[in-house]
């Protein structure tokens, strides 16, 4: 309504529409989980469910969004797999980066096939994903984040410890050796009836043999 100073002029309305646009998920890095302990050279290794990963960590203000992960960094000597059937079937990484990152859902399992006699720690970087663009299991562009994207600005990294376990030492002896008597027989590579032991947990430090006759 306008008034001149003598009288209003008829009310109008007009209606104003406010578009939605979506949300970027917002994600609490350091509220994250570590991925299950294993041990080197796991007979078995059921991996970790994306969901314990995020740990309630990651949020969004978008009634019903969903949740997921955006693996951008994933380190260690082996594989990293996933799983989207429990852990019947598992499909290795590919290589994933900020302009690469895999994307997975919250009921996926995660896990990591190290090298043999492989320990220490591993660490798996991943966005927050609310599932607006993309589908799981493929590879996304995460470098544009935050804002009305699908992917969070901030990034967490969960890692994964793989325990030592002791490796028994080996031995490589030669076949039955005949010498006539009283005379030396000598055990080396230039006779070709060398006695070899190695064993991969020793590092540098020495390792002893004990001969014992029979």
């Amino acid at each position: 309504m306008i008034n001149d100073g003598q009288s209003n002029s008829l009310i109008t309305k007009s209606t104003i529409d406010i578009a939605a646009v979506n949300d970027a998920p917002l994600l609490r890095a350091s509220g994250v989980r570590s991925l299950t302990a294993i041990q080197e050279d796991p007979t078995t290794n059921p991996g970790t469910l994306v969901s314990a990963l995020l740990n309630n960590m990651s949020s969004d203000l978008d009634a019903g969004a969903l949740q997921g992960i955006a693996v951008t960094n994933a380190t260690g000597a082996g594989t990293w797999q996933y799983s989207t059937d429990s852990g019947n079937s598992w499909f290795s990484f590919s290589s994933v980066s900020e302009t690469s990152a895999l994307l997975l859902t919250p009921n996926t399992q995660v896990r990591f096939s190290p090298e043999l006699n492989f320990n220490g720690i591993v660490n798996l970087s991943y966005r927050a994903w609310d599932q607006t663009s993309d589908i799981a299991g493929a590879q996304a562009d995460t470098s544009s984040n935050g804002d009305i994207t699908a992917f969070s600005t901030a990034i967490a990294t969960s890692s994964l410890t793989i325990n030592p376990v002791n490796d028994a030492p080996i031995n490589r002896v030669p076949t039955a050796q005949t010498i006539d008597e009283d005379t030396v027989l000598i055990f080396s590579s230039a006779t070709g009836n060398a006695i070899t032991i190695n064993d991969v947990d020793a590092g540098n430090n020495p390792l002893r043999i004990n001969l014992i006759p029979i």
